[in-house]
């Protein structure tokens, strides 16, 4: 079903960016500054990426991907117009309407973000969609994990519902900025991610994270000699922890898109993640010198400056996230792959006998 049918009401007006061909965001209203303030979901976080932002939130406000959403034979409202109507006043406002509409990555697990706001073009809700099998076992994994998070961790879940051929999750926003993308993370990022750190040490052989990824991947055991014996600590792991994912509130941060998460998680490695994915997407830098600089931030933020240790960490970091990518549908040969595969050589010979369909918290 097309995402206009499902999430606007007939007669709307619609732009869809960067065009109608090949639309990556859908965003209604109807005067110059509803359609501006409305297209701000289009993402971009390199300079080039703001500012070719900047030039689609143009062309919406002015109009020029617009056009009024009239269907025929189409419903007095849209698919989802009827869950809001059943979600509790207190949590989403009576006359709140899907105000924007962003179109994932494609691939098996491709979900659409939902941005809900109220009469008064305040956001008081955002939703994800899914109607394939995998996208739709990841909202499952997103709704455990929201569920089990500490209080003032991520947002919390509104309604997780059937939606058209798919299912749902309604989530409250998470109201602050945006963290940015400096390195070294500043303290508030640090002390969050220190919050995390929650469960008993365990010795290196018992943890449930290295098990489960040395049963995925075997050669990850060479990485992790530095870290044997010693006991480590469970950790809440948001698995995608990364500026785009992290917002400050007041003096502390959130994050939100848990569908990577485990409550089972290594410390360590979610900044791992920050620094490598900032360093890779944003800076742009080679994977040697993005290795070195995770490593050095990794080690004086979290491991008293043990090098050692922080390396272990960041190669076992980039292990993760390489084989969540294959088991989400990325091939080995994509570009941000074979930059994790450069950090760790065994990756070039991680043979698909030693992928996985999907990850361990999505079986």
């Amino acid at each position: 079903m097309n995402p206009v049918d499902i999430f606007f009401d007939p007669g709307a007006v619609v732009s869809a960016l960067p065009g109608w061909s090949r639309p990556r965001l859908y965003a209604t209203g109807r005067g110059v500054g509803e359609r501006w303030r409305n297209a701000d979901l289009y993402p971009g976080y390199k300079f080039r990426g703001r500012v070719f932002r900047v030039g689609m939130r143009m062309m919406a406000a002015l109009g020029l991907t617009s056009r009024s959403e009239a269907r025929d034979k189409a419903p007095a409202e849209s698919v989802v117009a009827s869950l809001l109507r059943d979600v509790h006043e207190s949590q989403i406002p009576e006359g709140s309407k899907v105000a924007a509409v962003l179109i994932g990555t494609p691939g098996p697990a491709q979900k659409i973000t939902v941005q809900i706001r109220d009469q008064h073009g305040r956001i008081v809700a955002y939703g994800k969609y899914g109607d394939g099998e995998m996208a739709i076992a990841s909202l499952q994994a997103e709704h455990r994990m929201l569920a089990a998070l500490p209080e003032g961790a991520g947002p919390k879940i509104i309604r997780f519902a059937p939606l058209a051929d798919g299912r749902i999750l309604l989530t409250s926003p998470v109201d602050g900025d945006p963290v940015g993308t400096k390195l070294p993370p500043d303290n508030a990022v640090l002390e969050y991610l220190q919050r995390m750190v929650v469960g008993d040490a365990l010795a290196l052989d018992e943890h449930p994270f290295i098990q489960d990824l040395c049963a995925k991947f075997p050669h990850a055991a060479s990485v992790m000699r530095p870290l044997e014996g010693q006991r480590w600590p469970r950790a809440i792991q948001h698995g995608d922890f990364a500026p785009w994912n992290v917002k400050r509130v007041g003096s502390t941060v959130r994050a939100f898109d848990w569908e990577y998460g485990t409550v089972d998680g290594f410390p360590g490695l979610d900044l791992a993640f920050f620094w490598l994915q900032t360093q890779a997407l944003i800076n742009e830098c080679e994977p040697q010198h993005a290795f070195e600089a995770a490593v050095g931030g990794v080690a004086r933020a979290q491991f008293q400056g043990d090098v050692a240790v922080a390396k272990s960490i960041v190669q076992i970091a980039t292990i993760d996230a390489f084989l969540k990518a294959r088991a989400y549908g990325h091939t080995d040969d994509e570009p941000l792959q074979s930059w994790r595969a450069t950090i760790v050589p065994q990756l070039k010979h991680a043979g698909e006998s030693q992928s996985i369909t999907r990850p361990a918290n999505l079986a």
